[in-house]
């Protein structure tokens, strides 16, 4: 493999109790009754389409629309960034400081706007690692469409054969797969739903021990696929 795409919200950084207080606050001051049990639903989905769901739902009228509040959510959200930076999640800096040690190229496709996935990574101290960066107000469709995987590849110079994906949610697990990637999904508190395609090995964390387990699997220079499989095979359990 020589190149492998992070989702950023659940994967580089723990960023979903921080996107759910951020979603409540916003929905509160707009009447709108969540809990934060109901915010799980909107895992790896784009904020404007989220809040077209909720408008929809909860049939909000006047000036408001998908957009607007997506943008109003997207501003809070960098206003809590300055005073409460996000870090990242143990053991990525060190997965990708092994990748670059094995020359394995390292990109972000997120579904959220560019001037967050940008803060993220620069106050997680993760910015040096990704100078390829697709941000969901960069591509026409935001995941389950493959377009941001696509659009990463592009970008990268890298056949989507030569490259394996980190998701954490269903549409970003779909999105990776129907673009052609090798998918890993890391198991998280909001990644328990099933979704229409399934990752091809699921990992539990980036504990050294999840971390070999990913550099083991990474590591082909596109032998058969076969010999490729049953290694994947090896290590599923």
């Amino acid at each position: 493999m020589k190149a492998v795409i992070f989702d950023l919200d659940g994967v580089l950084v723990d960023s979903e109790p921080f996107h759910a207080e951020t979603l409540l606050s916003l929905a509160g001051e707009l009447e709108i009754p969540l809990s934060l049990e109901d915010t799980r639903r909107f895992i790896g989905v784009s904020d404007e389409e989220m809040w077209s769901i909720l408008i929809h739902e909860h049939r909000l009228g006047g000036d408001l629309s998908a957009k607007v509040l997506a943008e109003r959510q997207a501003q809070r959200s960098l206003d809590r960034l300055s005073v409460k930076p996000l870090s990242p999640r143990d053991g990525v800096p060190e997965l990708l400081t092994e990748l670059r040690s094995l020359g394995v190229a390292t990109g972000v496709a997120s579904s959220s706007a560019t001037a967050y996935v940008d803060r993220v990574l620069s106050t997680a101290g993760l910015s040096l690692y990704f100078n390829v960066r697709v941000a969901g107000d960069q591509v026409q469709n935001c995941k389950p469409d493959p377009e941001p995987y696509r659009t990463a590849l592009e970008r990268m110079g890298i056949p989507a054969g030569w490259a394996a994906a980190i998701e954490d949610s269903p549409p970003g697990i779909e999105s990776a797969k129907r673009a052609g990637l090798f998918c890993f999904a890391l198991k998280t508190s909001g990644s328990q739903a099933e979704g229409v395609l399934k990752p091809d090995v699921v990992i539990k964390d980036f504990s050294q021990r999840e971390r070999s387990r990913i550099l083991y699997l990474l590591d082909s220079e596109r032998v058969p696929d076969g010999i490729f499989q049953r290694r994947v095979k090896a290590h599923k359990s």
